[in-house]
């Protein structure tokens, strides 16, 4: 209902913009307004994230195909503005609150400790509906990618705080060759720093894929420079999950049989889906598609191959 959703958009402004004066949540009415805030960003976001059908999105899954119907509405409502609003309004808190928690804990107040945390974990909930909602948005119209590019910095520079903006960014990016040719060479060195600072979890590489797959066009200084950050010596251990041999050979196996124990029946499968892997082996699947895009199309076939070759030799990518 359009006068519904755009009541609902006003609330969220004007909550935004008064947030210094509930962030405690001290009152019955502090409260009241961060369950409001949390019951209105829930409600869009299952709107936008599905196609009539009810479905939620899950808090640790990449969104499904965006609601046209939903994106169009919110456009023409402003919602980006609102939404990137409250986002940038709360966004500090998070790390008052977190802050907060340790100072209690190392004084001894138990009272305060558990008040902080409380604080802290609905604030993450409310950040993190935010971001769903974001890529709802987004989620394969382009119009709405122009639109939320303009807020990229507030996403990338969020992407360490565990609220999902990663999945904002790749959004963003993915299928839209007019924005990946505007990725920067700087932005590739911040994903991939916090790629190796999550240690194997698969969200920042989706950005990486986003910006490599099908449907997009990389130039080749950007594949390149993906490559180059990606195996850097300061970070190659720790993002190279490649499960070439050893131990993390046997971990991929592992995780392999753990995942055919989780497919959905034939019928109601999407072949592209990852959704049924867990975290770990999305995380190598990813990188690998990652890897192969980069030397898709160079020109230096021979460099890209050579250092593509010594990370994953031929013989244990047969195996």
């Amino acid at each position: 209902n359009f006068r519904m959703l755009q009541n609902k958009l006003k609330r969220l402004k004007a909550h935004g913009e008064s947030y210094e004066l509930w962030l405690n949540r001290n009152t019955p009415e502090e409260m009241n307004i961060a369950q409001e805030v949390r019951s209105y960003l829930s409600e869009i976001v299952n709107f936008v994230n599905s196609r009539g059908s009810g479905i939620t999105l899950p808090l640790d899954r990449p969104p499904s195909r965006g609601n046209k119907m939903a994106q169009s509405l919110l456009r023409h409502l402003d919602g980006v503005d609102v939404i990137t609003l409250l986002f940038r309004e709360i966004l500090p808190s998070i790390e008052d609150f977190a802050g907060a928690v340790i100072a209690a804990e190392t004084a001894g107040d138990e009272d305060g400790a558990r008040k902080h945390a409380r604080l802290h974990a609905d604030t993450v909930e409310i950040l993190t509906l935010c971001n769903q909602l974001m890529c709802g948005y987004v989620n394969e119209n382009h119009e709405n990618q122009l639109e939320a590019h303009r807020f990229l910095d507030l996403f990338i520079t969020s992407m360490d705080i565990g609220v999902q903006s990663a999945s904002v960014v790749a959004e963003i990016f993915r299928g839209n060759d007019l924005l990946v040719v505007r990725f920067e060479q700087n932005q590739v060195v911040q994903v991939c720093e916090q790629i190796a600072k999550a240690t194997h979890n698969p969200e920042s590489m989706r950005i990486l894929h986003a910006i490599t797959q099908i449907g997009t066009r990389p130039s080749q200084q950007l594949t390149e420079r993906i490559l180059r950050e990606l195996t850097h010596p300061m970070r190659e251990s720790s993002v190279m999950f490649l499960c070439t041999h050893g131990e993390q050979f046997e971990i991929r196996n592992k995780l392999c049989k753990q995942a055919q124990t989780s497919l959905l029946p034939q019928k109601l499968r999407d072949e592209t889906s990852m959704k049924h892997l867990p975290p770990l082996l999305t995380y190598h699947c990813t990188l690998v598609d990652v890897l192969a895009a980069c030397a898709n199309g160079s020109k230096h076939v021979t460099i890209v191959e050579a250092k593509l070759q010594s990370l994953y030799p031929l013989n244990s990518l047969l195996e």
